[in-house]
């Protein structure tokens, strides 16, 4: 059939079914207001469902009342909160007043000089103690007054990333820089060991021409036993630079204190070294080279406390940690050699003094 034919009577029918509910003078109304009423509803309803679908924070607010007009799903769990009502400082900062750095004037400015313009700020909120990335702008309400949405995305994750980021980059240039360090320190060792290498021989050629009992024979072998300690810090200077592991050996601490007291005696005069050793000392297994050199340091530094002399006590003893002796966790249990050092010298002023230095990183 012809589809002219079919439309009058299609027309027809629509107006008879209308006519039949209400007067001709209210068929235009409901044709023309009811079902766009009715759509315009579902429209939104669809959209409130796709803002809270969203798993950012969408709020707006009031410029002037800082009250709260609408936030979705996400934020209401987030700050646990209703959909409307509140003051945006006290529900989501927690603060009893507005915020100092608001930039609501801001938003506004922005949105005369362009309605598209939007602002990006960072903050850490005290509420969820999280980091979150904000986008703002004034935006017409359905009133006609002008409110406040902000979109905040979490980004808590990432700030964390640029901080493991940033902690792995020092990281490397601090290796990079021992590195440069352990190079440097490789090279100055070899040229020492060379200087040295002359001075010992030249000693020698002294000792050999020279009778036991001359009073310069025992200066000849104090510069001797000097070279060998030099000898061992260029030793371990080269280890260093070349990462050889350390040779650990059983020994008595006794010998290495005294030998240390001996050498540190002979350049201190006016400072009295009083020992205090074990006589069945226990043996530990450590590296001689660097035992040695931590004890030389803990003399200096004792030293550098005592300007016009003093008395330094160096104590050995056995023990055997407790709960109460303060043990470190990495200190497995089990018998121990103590060494200690006290000095009759004055402490740091921390007024003038800094908290660490680095003459005194070996205490």
């Amino acid at each position: 059939m012809p589809s002219n034919l079919m439309r009058p009577r299609r027309v027809e029918a629509i107006s008879v079914c209308h006519e039949s509910i209400h007067p001709p003078s209210q068929r235009t109304q409901i044709c023309m207001s009811d079902r766009p009423n009715r759509d315009s509803a579902a429209r939104q309803d669809c959209f409130c469902e796709m803002i809270n679908a969203i798993d950012v924070h969408i709020c707006v607010s009031d410029f002037e009342t800082h009250e709260i007009l609408f936030m979705n799903r996400r934020m209401r769990i987030d700050f646990n909160a209703e959909a409307a009502g509140g003051k945006c400082h006290e529900v989501i900062r927690g603060e009893p007043a507005p915020c100092p750095d608001c930039n609501s004037r801001e938003l506004l400015e922005a949105s005369r000089r362009s309605p598209q313009e939007a602002l990006e700020w960072e903050s850490l909120n005290p509420v969820t103690e999280r980091h979150y990335l904000h986008r703002g702008r004034a935006v017409s309400w359905k009133d006609g007054r002008w409110v406040r949405l902000q979109i905040s995305t979490d980004i808590t994750r990432l700030k964390e990333s640029e901080q493991e980021w940033r902690t792995m980059q020092n990281q490397l240039l601090h290796s990079r820089k021992m590195e440069a360090v352990g190079t440097l320190a490789g090279g100055i060792a070899h040229e020492f060991n060379n200087l040295m290498m002359v001075i010992q021989g030249r000693t020698s050629l002294m000792r050999m021409h020279l009778d036991p009992a001359h009073p310069h024979f025992e200066h000849l072998k104090g510069i001797e036993s000097c070279l060998d300690t030099a000898k061992e810090l260029t030793n371990q200077l080269l280890g260093v630079y070349s990462g050889r592991k350390s040779s650990v050996m059983s020994i008595c601490l006794n010998d290495i204190v005294d030998e240390c007291a001996q050498v540190f005696r002979g350049t201190r005069k006016k400072i009295h070294i009083r020992k205090t050793y074990e006589k069945s000392l226990w043996k530990s297994c450590v590296d001689r080279k660097m035992i040695r050199q931590s004890t030389l340091n803990l003399y200096i530094n004792a030293c550098q406390a005592m300007f016009d002399g003093g008395e330094l006590t160096i104590p050995t003893e056995n023990c055997v940690p407790d709960e109460g002796f303060g043990r470190s966790p990495d200190l497995r249990p089990g018998p121990f050699v103590r060494l200690s050092l006290c000095d009759t010298g004055t402490k740091k002023n921390p007024a003038t003094s800094p908290p660490y230095s680095a003459r005194f990183s070996t205490r």
